[in-house]
């Protein structure tokens, strides 16, 4: 048991750390998280409202709080233990810290208790719950996104994705740009969505992201990428970016994208789109031997006039490949794949029979480099 009067004085010197503008924000009722970035802004979000900047707290004042909560919860954080995860003693909020090396500056994120409950009759007032009569409740076609972006070109395709909050998984070998791809996509979505609050996790500092509400998380050493993706979930993402998964991260980042946080963009190392599906499956693998192509996404291929295009409707995304064009063969006409072969993904369906006997063997004549690919030009939806 801490002594009361040692537990008095901890308490005071948090709160002289933390700073009014922190305190003020979790004495009012509407305050949802508060959190310290990198660049030493304080934001914070309130009820049915975005981000917003309410000040600036110093790396050494932050470090100082960090060590206060660390010393009253009896545990440490520093640079062999740079991730604190616990209450805030003040008054038990959940407290999510981090320090250098995962982190440029030290980094906070604050989520309030429930200070009320919501009744069901709240909820009908508010028109949330309605009936099965209510258009807004009507469940949105499989091909919706597919035929907003028909006969687009590619990089509207992508800005559609990024307004919509579709997934972007890049996929190509060394050297042949994914990153510098991914770092296309940030640029746009700084301009698209400003307000977003972006989590870059990497372990090479390459992602370059001019989104004001950022933070970027670096493993290496003792935090693997795994860590960073667990840490990450507890600092309020709208969206996350992982520069290069190549592990069994894999599977927590489909989980983070599936539930909740939906819009993000990873690279992989592959030939191709499809390529890049089954590479990310094999990485899946490394973490559960359960079977998670659901996870990833519902296949089926489709001719859309002169494209060859890998439709998914699972996993919101698109896979873009930046490897080189090739060529392949429906019938008796030649199909050019592009340098930019999109693998867009609709709202969730799922498969009938005879698309998944077309996948199946359309997978193994691209595995087994057959020159003819039949395609059927009727789908069971």
């Amino acid at each position: 048991m801490q002594d009361p009067q040692q537990a008095a004085r901890y308490r005071d010197k948090l709160e002289r750390e933390l700073g009014k503008t922190v305190l003020t924000c979790l004495q009012d009722a509407t305050t949802e998280d508060v959190v310290l970035n990198p660049d030493s802004t304080l934001w914070i979000k309130r009820t049915r409202g975005d981000f917003a900047r309410v000040g600036r707290m110093s790396p050494t004042q932050a470090e100082s709080a960090f060590g206060t909560v660390a010393a009253m919860r009896g545990t440490v954080i520093n640079h062999d233990q740079p991730i604190l995860e616990t209450e805030l003693p003040l008054d038990g909020s959940r407290f999510e810290a981090l320090v250098p090396p995962v982190v440029r500056r030290p980094v906070f994120a604050i989520r309030q208790r429930p200070r009320s409950i919501f009744t069901l009759e709240d909820y009908e007032t508010a028109e949330i719950l309605t009936d099965k009569k209510d258009e807004r409740n009507r469940r949105r076609h499989k091909d919706e996104f597919l035929q907003m972006v028909r006969g687009l070109k590619h990089v509207e395709v992508i800005r559609f994705a990024v307004r919509l909050r579709k997934n972007i998984l890049i996929v190509g070998s060394t050297g042949s740009g994914k990153t510098t791809l991914v770092n296309a996509i940030l640029d746009s979505l700084a301009r698209i969505c400003p307000r977003d609050r972006v989590v870059l996790i990497e372990d090479t500092p390459e992602l370059q992201c001019a989104v004001e509400n950022s933070v970027a998380l670096l493993a290496g050493g003792s935090v693997t990428m795994l860590d960073c993706l667990r840490a990450c979930m507890r600092l309020k993402p709208t969206r996350i970016v992982v520069g290069d998964v190549r592990g069994g991260e894999a599977l927590t980042m489909l989980k983070a994208w599936n539930t909740g946080h939906p819009g993000g963009a990873a690279t992989v190392h592959a030939n191709d789109a499809l390529s890049g599906l089954l590479r990310l499956e094999s990485l899946v693998a490394e973490a559960t031997s359960a079977p998670q192509q659901k996870l990833i996404a519902d296949q089926r291929v489709e001719k859309c006039g002169k494209w060859l295009s890998f439709w998914a409707t699972r996993m919101r995304a698109i896979s873009l490949s930046t490897s080189r064009p090739y060529a392949s063969v429906s019938g008796r006409e030649e199909v050019r794949v592009s340098k930019f072969e999109a693998l867009v993904v609709s709202s969730a369906a799922r498969l009938g029979v005879d698309e998944l006997l077309l996948l199946c063997g359309a997978i193994l004549l691209l595995l087994f480099g057959a020159v003819g690919l039949v395609v059927s030009t009727q789908l069971i939806g």
